[in-house]
């Protein structure tokens, strides 16, 4: 069975996204180049380990995205209601204490996830290596043919 997948980018990202796409498999079926935005259509073949390797793909994916909206959103929201735990406390001591400790429950699950992106964004080069050589073995490039000095003939100015 043969997935496709069509996508549309800035032109002068075209080669740098064919690279990534052919780690993972995928073909250039077809490319519509404009001035502005190229429109690239991959298609790859189910092989043995395909579901590792769209597993590998979507980790890529994971990896580049951009600070976790989540984290900054219960981050914000545990300080400021710890910040208002701690100014209600004299009014009601009691019910002040369930909502810190909720509040505080939520800052940690928030900074947890700041703290993940942050080591993830250090090591962002290194995962990304590691990625590509595992999905290395389960990609076979072996059968796209692609012009090299050991199967082209070079007949004066024309290979052939």
């Amino acid at each position: 069975m043969m997935e496709t997948k069509t996508i549309k980018i800035a032109s002068g990202k075209v080669e740098e996204v064919k690279k990534v796409y052919y780690r993972f498999g995928w073909i250039l079926q077809d490319e519509n180049i404009l001035s502005d935005t190229s429109t690239l259509v991959f298609s790859r073949f189910d092989c043995p380990n395909i579901n590792k390797v769209k597993k590998l793909e979507k980790q890529y994916y994971r990896v580049l995205k951009k600070v976790p909206l989540a984290g900054l959103i219960l981050t914000g929201l545990g300080i400021v209601g710890i910040i208002i735990g701690w100014s209600l406390y004299k009014i009601e001591p009691i019910a002040t204490i369930c909502l810190y400790s909720i509040f505080t429950f939520i800052l940690v699950i928030g900074a947890f996830m700041l703290i993940s992106f942050l080591i993830i964004l250090i090591r962002r080069q290194k995962i990304i290596d590691r990625i590509f050589k595992e999905c290395q073995t389960y990609v076979d490039t072996s059968s796209i043919e692609l012009p090299t000095s050991e199967n082209t003939i070079n007949d004066g100015n024309v290979i052939l």
